[in-house]
């Protein structure tokens, strides 16, 4: 509180050392009279800090909620003066304009307060969210859970206000209903007539809650748990089957913790020794994600940071909690983070309202096995043209290449590897080459030796693309039919097709390790799907691959370089260009995100995806 008093005080004098010099004010008021509303309006914040914060009853709840009120109004009076001010550069610049640019920056701060107070008083809307859930039983499909976060209930948020959220609950007729902390102020005991409604509160799988940094002030300064009070079964730290197949585990408030020296540890113990079947994590603080995802929940809930409730606090707070409001996904776990229900301090929010988090939890069949995604630079052709890879390009224009392959590493070791670029004498003199390791060699980099590639997909079979096919004896090759069979004719005339590439796959095909995939959005491996497009040859493709970040598409040849993409041009060397630039538009509907189409050919991937770094890009 003494801060809070504090930092009152330095705003108190700011905001009426400028008012005091605004026309209108000066003309009206003295500067004893402006000296005297700033006191009685400074006791008045000072006494709701000490008195109201602490008590219950009516007259605490004016107290409070006029000095909240007045904190709020002048802390966005205080910006407002303070943006007038650097306009004006303290009004030295515009010495006769900067007094009438202040009034109008109080006028600015009491709209935005009258707005603030709006949505303050507005009740909480639902926001809906449907959460397919891995392992979720599929006779419990459609289950409907209902989550409040922060209501804060006291002095200022009282009786009324919390018997209005219940029977909103209530309409929303939830089989489950879970509490994510802040529950009470946490200073002084809670009003009877609070607990008593709150144990109202029912629903068939139970009202569930973990604490939050209010609770622990609570424990703290030695007050009975406030949850425990009101009879919600709470999640220290542990899980709990609500019914079979559908674990919910809770942490303690992470935020207290980290305070206290505490990293990630209470996730993975209140996550570890479950039962088989979906998971939910509620934490009250939006922290511990990847953990809880790498420790297989299905779905994290938190709520905390209130979406920074008074403008411009969210962006502040931002930087503290990257996860601030809404839903996110974190290695294909799905997250959300409440605005809260109530507020804290002021009865005021700028700009969004509060909110009931409702999530109906769907059936979903098993995840797709999660693939790491490599980008592997083995030579440089330099000096290309770039009017060969850009349709309509600067002929005159060169750039160096990057001739790459793409490892995939799966679960259970297996490894895929997109194209497998080449390595015979001859290509070395039609081509000028530099930096050249082989691409047998270059898998060493992320440690992987060519025994273990399991598969090979070969995009197209041009040159570079199939002509290290032989230095993966053991590998299990896929390409499409379309591109086979016109290979198979193309390999007896000079061309991009080599006759040698091609006796290598009729002998995998010999032997039964050729797989020729006849059609377009094949899964031809859990979490790898081969699509036809971008006609740089009659049967190219690209290859899309689940990863941790989302979707990661191999454009390979059908798209060149970023320029391709970004510039919506076609590649140079395609036999339709509308059925490139139809390709690279549904690429971008396949991929999670623009940033994860992979060009095949352009050295820019290994600076945007600077890591491990030294000719190695992961793509994530």
């Amino acid at each position: 509180m003494l801060r809070l008093i504090i930092a009152g005080t330095l705003l108190h004098v700011y905001v009426f050392w400028r008012a005091s010099s605004v026309p209108f004010v000066a003309r009206r008021l003295s500067r004893g009279a402006v000296l005297g509303v700033a006191v009685a309006l400074w006791a008045c914040l000072a006494l709701s800090l000490q008195l109201g914060h602490g008590a219950t009853g009516w007259p605490a709840r004016v107290l409070e909620m006029v000095g909240m009120t007045w904190l709020a109004v002048l802390f966005l009076a205080s910006l407002a003066l303070l943006l007038a001010d650097l306009v004006t550069g303290f009004g030295l610049l515009f010495p006769r304009s900067a007094p009438r640019v202040r009034g109008w920056a109080l006028v600015v701060a009491g709209v935005l307060s009258l707005v603030a107070l709006i949505q303050g008083v507005r009740a909480p809307v639902v926001r809906d969210y449907e959460v397919p859930l891995p392992g979720l039983p599929q006779e419990a499909d459609g289950t409907v859970l209902v989550a409040l976060s922060d209501l804060h209930l006291g002095s200022v948020l009282g009786e009324r206000w919390l018997a209005a959220r219940l029977a909103q609950v209530r309409a929303l007729r939830p089989h489950l209903v879970v509490l994510l902390g802040d529950l009470l102020e946490g200073h002084g005991g809670p009003e009877d007539g609070l607990i008593a409604d709150l144990r109202s509160l029912s629903a068939p799988l139970g009202v569930w809650a973990v604490t939050g940094n209010h609770e622990s002030h609570a424990r703290r300064e030695g007050a009975p748990g406030s949850l425990e009070v009101a009879g919600f079964r709470v999640l220290h730290d542990r899980w709990a089957e609500v019914r079979p197949g559908l674990v919910l585990a809770g942490v303690d408030d992470l935020t207290s913790r980290h305070d206290d020296g505490e990293g990630s540890e209470p996730v993975r113990t209140a996550l570890a020794g479950r039962p088989p079947g979906a998971a939910i994590l509620l934490s009250h603080t939006p922290w511990g994600a990847e953990t809880a995802a790498a420790a297989g929940a299905g779905l994290m809930l938190s709520g905390h940071t209130h979406g920074g409730q008074l403008w411009p606090f969210g962006l502040l707070e931002s930087g503290i909690y990257p996860l601030l409001a809404g839903r996110y996904e974190v290695r294909g776990m799905p997250v959300i983070v409440s605005r809260g229900t109530g507020t804290w301090g002021p009865r005021m929010r700028l700009w969004r309202p509060g909110e009931i988090v409702r999530v109906t939890l769907r059936f979903a069949p098993p995840r797709r096995p999660v693939w790491e995604v490599y980008a592997l630079r083995y030579a440089t052709l330099p000096g290309f043209t770039a009017s060969d890879l850009v349709a309509g390009a600067d002929p005159g224009r060169r750039l160096n290449i990057a001739m790459a392959v793409w490892l995939l590493k799966g679960p259970g070791g297996r490894t895929v590897l997109v194209d497998t670029g080449f390595h015979r004498e001859e290509l070395f003199r039609q081509w000028r080459v530099e930096g050249f390791t082989s691409p047998a060699e270059v898998l060493a980099k992320v440690g992987v030796r060519a025994a273990d590639v399991s598969d090979v997909i070969l995009t197209h079979l041009h040159w570079d693309h199939a002509g290290g096919l032989d230095l993966f004896p053991d590998a299990h090759v896929w390409v499409q039919a379309a591109e086979w069979a016109a290979a198979s004719e193309a390999a007896t005339r000079p061309g991009g097709v080599a006759a040698a590439d091609v006796a290598v796959l009729r002998s995998r095909e010999r032997t039964g390790r050729l797989t020729i995939v006849d059609g377009d959005g094949r899964e031809v491996i859990p979490g790898i799907t081969l699509y036809v497009g971008g006609r740089h040859t009659p049967g190219s493709e690209y290859v899309g691959v689940t990863t941790r970040a989302g979707t990661v598409v191999v454009a390979s040849d059908a798209v060149y370089l970023y320029e391709n993409l970004e510039k919506g041009l076609p590649i140079a060397q395609t036999l339709d260009a509308a059925a490139n630039l139809e390709a690279q538009r549904r690429m971008r509907g396949i991929a999670s995100s623009p940033r994860l189409i992979v060009p095949g050919h352009d050295p820019e991937v290994f600076l945007r995806f600077p890591a491990p770094g030294h000719g190695v890009a992961r793509i994530d």
